[in-house]
């Protein structure tokens, strides 16, 4: 996994995600201790995103989606889903939500099923992954399947292939 490959996989599970309406608030997976005299807002970095921040409802459904999608994929696998649905959100042609996203007619096959799926630690660790770790895509990476969507392809991870956007015709 790029994010942790420097220091290795941690040593206990990810502190679970919480979140207010507005923004999701994740836990950095390993926080340093804190001495007594010191404020703990100076020694926690702040978390940034490429991406515009995203509420819980939208995380929890970005993980129901990499669960869907590619639970039986490596992290980074299932860390480039979630990426391919938040560099669409950014993208000015496809819709500005996940849910909007997701639900776009003809895009996530798996859509209809979500409702009904039970995210496992990883798929939380990856869409935590997705919004703070190293990204795994380009922001122009915009497509999976287990084929190429285009010939504009970017690479492959595990069974699927990721590939830029391109025009419809």
């Amino acid at each position: 996994v790029r994010a942790l490959a420097d220091d290795g996989p941690p040593e206990t599970e990810l502190p679970a995600a919480s979140w207010t309406a507005s923004a999701v608030i994740v836990p950095a997976p390993s926080s340093p201790p804190v001495p007594a005299e010191t404020p703990a807002a100076e020694t926690q970095p702040a978390l940034e995103s490429r991406y515009a921040p995203i509420t819980g409802d939208d995380f929890e459904l970005l993980a129901r989606v990499v669960y869907a999608e590619s639970n039986t994929e490596s992290l980074e696998g299932q860390q480039a889903v979630a990426e391919v649905v938040l560099n669409r959100r950014a993208a000015e042609n496809f819709p500005n939500t996940v849910h909007d996203v997701l639900y776009q007619p003809g895009q996530f096959a798996t859509a209809p099923m979500l409702e009904r799926v039970t995210p496992t630690q990883d798929n939380y660790t990856a869409v935590w992954l997705a919004l703070y770790g190293e990204p795994v895509l380009p922001m122009d990476v915009v497509y999976f399947s287990r084929g190429a969507e285009n010939g504009n392809i970017w690479g492959r991870i595990g069974a699927h292939v990721f590939c830029y956007q391109y025009v419809w015709g």
